[in-house]
Parts: C-alpha cells; sequence; structure tokens
C-alpha cells in the first residue's frame, strides 16, 4: 500500500483512522456485499492547536481469557489501539499485538511510521471514539483462535500535517472481522484483519 497521492490526508480516512481497503486474510464474508461510499475528510483554515494528554485505552480483564468473550474483548481493544496509534505515534502495543502473517497491522504500522517521521515535519491527530454496535464471535480451527465479526462507529476526528494543513474526517461506520489467538495471560495475537462495506450485515445481526 502505498504512501503517495495526496500525502497522509487521504490515507488516515482509507488507512489510519478507518480501515476501507486494508483487509488481509481471508475470514468469512457476510451476507452483503453492496459499496458503500467512504467520507472524506474537509480541509479548513483554522489555526491547529495539537492536542495533550490522550490516553491510551485500556485493556479489558476479559483479554485474560482465551475464549470467546476474551476474542471479542481484544478485537475491540485492538480497534481502540489503532485510533490511539495514529492519534500519538505510539505504535509499541500494536506491534505486540500484531502477528508475524497480519498484511493489515504491517501496512497501520508502516503508515503510522510514515506519518510521524521527521520530514514530514509536525502532524497529529485527535482520536475519535469507538462504539462497538453489534459484535459475534465464533472458534476457528486452530486451538485459542477466534473470528469476531464486529459493527462499530467511528467519530469524528481532526488531522493536521504542514502539507494538508487541518482537516475533518466525518463519523462512519465500520464493519470488520478480526482473528484473533489468545497466546498467554491477557495477549493476543491478531492475524487477519477484513473490512466490508457499511451495509454488509453481519450473521445474526438482525435475529
Amino acid at each position: 500500500m502505498g504512501h503517495n497521492g495526496r500525502a497522509l490526508a487521504g490515507l488516515l480516512i482509507a488507512l489510519l483512522m478507518g480501515l476501507a481497503g486494508c483487509g488481509d486474510g481471508n475470514p468469512a464474508t457476510p451476507t452483503s456485499q453492496a459499496t458503500a461510499v467512504q467520507p472524506s475528510p474537509t480541509a479548513t483554515s483554522a489555526v491547529p492547536t495539537k492536542p495533550t494528554g490522550i490516553e491510551p485505552p485500556q485493556k479489558p480483564a476479559a483479554m485474560s481469557t482465551p475464549d470467546e468473550d476474551g476474542a471479542v474483548a481484544a478485537a475491540e481493544y485492538f480497534l481502540r489501539m489503532t485510533t490511539y496509534a495514529a492519534a500519538t505515534g505510539d505504535t509499541t502495543e500494536l506491534e505486540a499485538m500484531s502477528g508475524p502473517d497480519c498484511q493489515f497491522c504491517e501496512s497501520y504500522l508502516e503508515s503510522v511510521t510514515n506519518m510521524y517521521s521527521p520530514e514530514k515535519g509536525n502532524a497529529w491527530a485527535t482520536m475519535p471514539e469507538i462504539t462497538i454496535e453489534y459484535s459475534t464471535v465464533r472458534p476457528t480451527e486452530e486451538k485459542h483462535q477466534f473470528q469476531v465479526e464486529m459493527r462499530t462507529q467511528k467519530g469524528e476526528f481532526d488531522y493536521y500535517n504542514e502539507l494538508n494543513g487541518l482537516q475533518h474526517g466525518d463519523e462512519e461506520t465500520l464493519v470488520m472481522a478480526v482473528v484473533a489467538t489468545h497466546v498467554s495471560d491477557n495477549t493476543w495475537r491478531v492475524e487477519v484483519v477484513q473490512d466490508f462495506p457499511e451495509d454488509t450485515k453481519i450473521p445474526g445481526e438482525d435475529s
């Protein structure tokens, strides 16, 4: 996944703050596959003020159990950590959760590093609110491994870099599947992340 074109403004929507077009692997596909239009950030002329005191998401206690509840908690925590990493440049926890074959994880970490590289100048983002609207989970054939499918609402956010100025990203819906493996204690490894159009129906969502 390249990092040129519209520099990091479009990349923030497509990769850093959203998940569109950045899936990997081949988890089971939910039913509907209609194409949804993703919102784009809008530039403003406001004087940017870099946010301070952004706190990392708290690791859920449920992550200590190698079961379905633990998998859902791990998937939700991973999603929140993606927005934290984009807002702060701190990828430590995200790297620890990323499996060696997770293509989304690799691309995301590379993009956050690129976003905060010295040659990009001053760059920052606010951390959007994440609301989990619905989730379902099922085991895979691997031991202590589960596939979690989620519909989430990502709130508005602001993004700034010296090239594009201050931009605003609108609220949007994310539908995704996350395959995660319990490793030990409260540690999970994310193997696959796959995104779907926002009007995709997750199995059991309407029942």
